[in-house]
């Protein structure tokens, strides 16, 4: 896809590095390459990874679903049910995206909330940097 946007004369979507990428790239280096030594993912397709990883992770002891679930029926009054991105269903990352983009606020809240927190600190990890710029990009 990269390449297609390169024949074009596109601007590509923006890189969603994270943590460590982001140190590299401002020490000047080359960021370091993903798993498996892909480049770093970009675009929409990781924003919603990360956030379906969040607040929709298939492991019920990692991620935040519960305190999602909370969060959503106290400030909207109902529970939002994020798409499944953790496969490769068809659709799932239409949705995920459809999603955010309805709920946008909502996540950047929810996210500074997790943040936050000084009952129980929760730390996004490397997903921070990326979400954060994810968010901007919508």
């Amino acid at each position: 896809m990269v390449k297609s946007w390169e024949e074009k004369k596109r601007t590509p979507a923006i890189k969603l590095l994270n943590k460590a990428q982001v140190t590299a790239a401002k020490s000047g280096s080359t960021p370091k390459k993903g798993k498996g030594g892909r480049q770093p993912e970009r675009g929409g397709v990781k924003l919603t990874g990360l956030l379906g990883a969040l607040v929709k992770h298939r492991n019920p002891n990692k991620g935040h679903q519960a305190r999602f679930r909370v969060y959503c029926r106290k400030t909207l009054g109902f529970e939002i049910l994020f798409p499944n991105t953790s496969n490769n269903r068809y659709q799932s990352h239409g949705y995920a995206t459809t999603e955010i983009v309805h709920h946008r606020q909502l996540y950047i809240d929810f996210h500074q909330q997790i943040v936050e927190s000084p009952i129980s600190p929760c730390s996004t990890g490397d997903r921070g940097a990326s979400l954060t710029g994810g968010y901007n990009e919508l």
